[in-house]
């Protein structure tokens, strides 16, 4: 399941911030690792971004703990934006990760395929890994 995603960055205000992967199918986004949602949706999980180039994000989702890991290839990701948005929550201590889709040019949240449930987890830790 290596699907080319995109990088989506929220933050609405009253809501934490949000980083998500824009999937074109909701089999595959509903399915990617959703026993991490049903058996550890509480978990404390960390995000390393990792710019390879301006086409080529590696995003790492990982709970060290539970030895849960996954990097996602973001082939669309806006640099600025990124940037941008790791400014403005340097200082947040908790943040949203899930998967998306788009319907009618809205973004709209993806619904695990086995329990039905928001394909959401908990972020304590974004960090820009620096590639030298």
């Amino acid at each position: 399941m290596d699907e080319e995603v995109e990088l989506v960055l929220k933050w609405t205000k009253g809501k934490p911030p949000y980083v998500g992967v824009l999937f074109k199918s909701a089999y595959v986004a509903g399915k990617l690792n959703q026993e991490w949602v049903h058996a550890h949706g509480n978990g404390l999980y960390k995000i390393d971004l990792e710019p390879r180039s301006r086409n080529l994000l590696l995003l790492t989702i990982k709970e060290p703990e539970l030895g849960l890991k996954h990097t996602y290839k973001v082939k669309w990701y806006n640099p600025e934006k990124l940037k941008g948005f790791l400014y403005a929550t340097r200082d947040i201590e908790r943040m949203n990760f899930g998967h998306v889709l788009i319907e009618e040019n809205n973004y709209k949240p993806v619904i695990t395929t086995y329990a039905r449930k928001l394909w959401v987890l908990p972020v304590s830790k974004l960090e820009l890994v620096e590639v030298y």
